[in-house]
């Protein structure tokens, strides 16, 4: 009887140890996913190389897009599959619209930021 409650024990002690471990695990996953979904941190501490990324990305995804609309509007006699790649043409356009305006406020805002912290600090010294 005592060889069960000893096992017992020795069994609870390793299950606890087991979530402990696992309650570790799932925080560290959890930091990690925080991180990479929220990438304003990023662009705040690096503006000027995220705008370069999204500007290097949009030529890099415009030209990809470009190559291929060409090789399906020369291969592409069905009218629905040529309406299909306009519509994947016009959201493509879109989207690439969308991340342009959001990159010039980030940069517009950073601008005005740093002009109206730089003005607070002229504004102190004297």
């Amino acid at each position: 009887m005592s060889e069960l409650r000893e096992r017992k024990t020795k069994l609870e002690r390793d299950i606890l140890g087991l979530e402990h471990s696992f309650q570790k695990r799932t925080n560290k996953v959890r930091r990690t996913a925080r991180g990479a979904i929220q990438p304003l941190s990023y662009i705040r501490k690096n503006p000027v190389k995220a705008v370069c990324i999204s500007v290097l990305a949009g030529f890099v995804l415009g030209v990809a897009g470009r190559r291929g609309s060409s090789k399906k509007h020369r291969s592409s006699k069905n009218a629905n599959h040529t309406s299909n790649s306009k519509f994947s043409s016009m959201l493509f356009d879109e989207l690439k619209h969308v991340a342009a305006q959001k990159a010039m406020k980030f940069t517009s805002d950073y601008i005005e930021h740093k002009i109206a912290s730089s003005a607070k600090a002229d504004n102190d010294v004297k």
